[in-house]
């Protein structure tokens, strides 16, 4: 019986060193970095093959998406979207998935921009450098920020990225309506002229 015992101490002493070299030589962090990073990308892949997603051609000079729809939304009713210019205005009536559709572009250039797929059947996005995203916000009374000010000021930090010759994605949900119509107006086509001068914003 002491016979038989001897091989199997051996295989344990065997193992336990191996086990103590793999610790004290950083091979078994690296083994867990590496199963951590296959199971974040397992993850991608079964959501990619599950929600029909597709790898945009990022670093198009132009941004366009066909189908997009918002990861959120059950059901959803994909749309086209074409940039024809730098400047997009979008109207339409209340409830009519305003806020939806800029929510899902919002959602998808970030994920094209962290190199994931997007929820569309394709994409064509640039790279941007800094991305201003106002959906709802309201005002702050404890920084003494109206709304029409928080405006202001999201237009001014975009403003000053653009200048800075850095690739700008913004996206303003019902800008300038903390001020009366005739103002809003005024300055609405104001905003619209000084963008449309900057190559690098969208």
């Amino acid at each position: 019986a002491a016979d038989n015992k001897q091989p199997l101490r051996r295989d344990l002493k065997k193992t336990l060193r191996f086990l103590h070299e793999s610790v004290t030589s950083g091979r078994t962090a690296r083994f867990w970095e590496s199963l951590f990073l296959f199971e974040a990308y397992l993850s991608i892949a079964a959501t990619f093959k599950k929600r029909r997603m597709t790898f945009p051609a990022l670093g198009s000079n132009k941004l366009s998406f066909k189908n997009i729809y918002h990861p959120s939304v059950q059901d959803a009713v994909p749309n086209d979207i074409t940039f024809e210019s730098n400047i997009l205005v979008l109207t339409g009536s209340n409830m009519s998935g305003k806020s939806t559709l800029l929510r899902s572009l919002a959602v998808n250039i970030f994920l094209a921009q962290a190199g994931l797929p997007v929820f569309a059947e394709q994409a064509d996005v640039p790279f941007f450098k800094t991305m201003i995203v106002k959906l709802h916000h309201n005002d702050d009374p404890g920084s003494g920020f109206s709304h029409f000010m928080k405006d202001i000021e999201s237009l001014k930090t975009l403003l000053v990225h653009a200048q800075a010759a850095e690739n700008c994605f913004a996206v303003f949900d019902e800008l300038l309506t903390g001020t009366s119509a005739d103002d809003a107006r005024s300055l609405f086509k104001e905003t619209i002229a000084g963008l449309q001068q900057f190559t690098n914003v969208f």
